[in-house]
């Protein structure tokens, strides 16, 4: 019970799509979804030790960046400050590019133009992994880790023993995986059947989500 309620609480608190989940989306649409999927299981790594880190250790975490804040507060505001900016320009990007990610062939189908090796699987993989970890310095990470181990409370999991615990935190990150490769799936099989106008007015409504949620932090970051 404690897999299957971690996959569903995994799967509903993913919905609101944010920025790992635009990556994910960008990657399959750019690179197909069989080279993307291995970015899914970076993520779904991280999101389990996240998950652990909720349930087991949330005070410990809370307190650390207490103190981060407290001793290094010129460090950690300047992290935050970076993956704003991040979000920011990678989002203006996508908005006043001309041009999108895939072209045309000769044959009517689409080439894929990206920097990610056709045979390599690592390269989205540690992408997946990396942009995740990163989420330890944004100024949503505690109010996400506190709603998880609500979440958790609330289905008596802390109150059962380490395997139940653990068991939730595997079905967590399988639940937010799953919801990943649900839209990485769609879009790599439809973006072929859509013409270049559609596959910008994507691009830039991707940008334009990147901008938003870069926005969003940064409200966060100026009200500390």
């Amino acid at each position: 019970m404690s897999l299957l309620a971690g996959i569903f609480i995994g799967f509903l608190l993913a919905l609101p799509p944010g920025g790992i989940v635009l990556v994910g989306l960008n990657l399959s649409m750019t690179t197909g979804f069989r080279r993307a999927v291995p970015y899914a299981y970076g993520t779904m790594l991280v999101d389990i030790c996240y998950a652990l880190l909720a349930i087991f250790g949330a005070r410990a975490v809370i307190d650390f960046h207490a103190r981060s804040m407290a001793e290094f507060p010129v460090l950690v505001i300047g992290l935050q400050i970076l993956i704003v900016a991040g979000l920011l320009g990678y989002g203006s990007w996508l908005i006043i590019r001309r041009t999108p990610f895939i072209e045309r062939n000769a044959e009517g189908g689409f080439t894929v133009k990206t920097g990610v090796s056709r045979s390599s699987r690592r390269g989205p993989f540690l992408l997946g992994l990396g942009l995740n970890l990163s989420n330890i310095f944004s100024p949503t990470f505690l109010a996400a880790l506190a709603i998880l181990a609500s979440q958790a409370h609330a289905l008596g999991v802390l109150e059962g023993d380490t395997m139940s615990s653990v068991l939730y935190a595997v079905g967590f990150g399988i639940g937010n995986t799953i919801y990943m490769q649900i839209g990485m799936q769609l879009v790599a099989k439809y973006v072929r059947r859509l013409e270049d106008v559609h596959i910008l007015r994507i691009q830039k409504v991707a940008g334009a989500a990147f901008a938003a949620i870069g926005c969003m932090l940064l409200v966060f970051v100026v009200q500390q």
